[in-house]
């Protein structure tokens, strides 16, 4: 699929807020308002900046099995990872809401048949996903991250697309 059209769908799917005016009223109404995206659910994400340390905030789309969690960090097929995937790698302990539900979680890559299964799932949430898998070019095999609760054995899974898992 062609980059000029893969970038223009992804600017047409931008939802009406900011990415923080939307977290900030999902925390506000516990996941009430705020809570979708292009008529999907999400769950905003907390994760401590890689360079500044700083936290940041942002609405990823819910995808769950059995109190796990994945996100996936497609940047709407776009040729780099969103920031918050760098954030990650360097500081894989975040923070989790889901409606009124925050946990605490620690991201994990996933490879084989388990980034399989989540590749599925994350499919299965949210239609666009193989379009932007397409539209990521050399980032179009997706590495898997599992959020698992941080001290118990939940996870959460980060799906993302790039080079590294080749």
């Amino acid at each position: 699929m062609g980059n000029s059209l893969c970038f223009q769908m992804a600017s047409t799917s931008r939802a009406r807020y900011t990415v923080r005016q939307q977290v900030e009223l999902y925390e506000a109404t516990n996941g009430v308002e705020g809570g979708t995206l292009n008529g999907k659910p999400v769950i905003a994400l907390t994760c401590k900046g890689a360079k500044s340390g700083k936290l940041r905030k942002m609405p990823v789309m819910r995808i769950e099995h059995n109190g796990t969690y994945a996100v996936v960090a497609s940047n709407a097929g776009a040729p780099r990872h969103p920031f918050w995937y760098r954030n990650l790698v360097a500081n894989p302990l975040v923070e989790l809401l889901d409606a009124a539900v925050k946990q605490k979680m620690r991201a994990r890559e996933v490879f084989g048949r388990e980034k399989d299964e989540w590749w599925e799932r994350a499919d299965a949430a949210y239609s666009m996903f193989p379009t932007y898998r397409a539209c990521a070019g050399v980032r179009s095999w997706c590495s898997s991250w599992n959020l698992s609760r941080a001290w118990t054995s939940s996870r959460l899974a980060v799906l993302s697309t790039g080079v590294f898992d080749r």
